[in-house]
């Protein structure tokens, strides 16, 4: 029973994975650096790969993996995907968090049009 729970939640996470890099692939174009661009399409083929590897073996019985496991070197894949996005996207992290990541609140003001942080009350 495990097995199926474990199946499923790699199909659902890998699935989520994918759907990330889709949203983002839809809206970057040639403005956007080519490494970021690059490294997001690897890891949406990558999280492809681990939802599908588990039952590859059942369709095509020449696959060099059992049934209902997922090989190694897509987990290697998976991993490489996510340590490259982080490099590409580490030089702007450089002199501290980016403005976008910063909560509204937070974030310095210079001009007076900035948008005040919103009333708790």
């Amino acid at each position: 029973m495990t097995l199926y729970i474990e199946l499923l939640l790699q199909a659902f996470l890998s699935a989520v994975l994918f759907y990330s890099c889709f949203c983002r692939m839809v809206n970057t174009d040639d403005t956007t650096i080519r490494e970021v661009r690059l490294v997001i399409w690897f890891q949406g083929v990558c999280a492809a790969i681990v939802f599908f590897a588990p039952y590859l073996p059942i369709v095509e019985p020449h696959a060099s993996w059992p049934p209902l496991t997922t090989p190694l070197w897509a987990w290697l894949m998976l991993l490489s995907g996510s340590a490259g996005l982080k490099i590409s996207t580490a030089r702007y992290w450089a002199l501290g968090v980016p403005r976008p990541f910063i909560k509204p609140e937070h974030r310095p003001r210079r001009r007076r049009n900035d948008v005040a942080p919103a009333s708790m009350f």
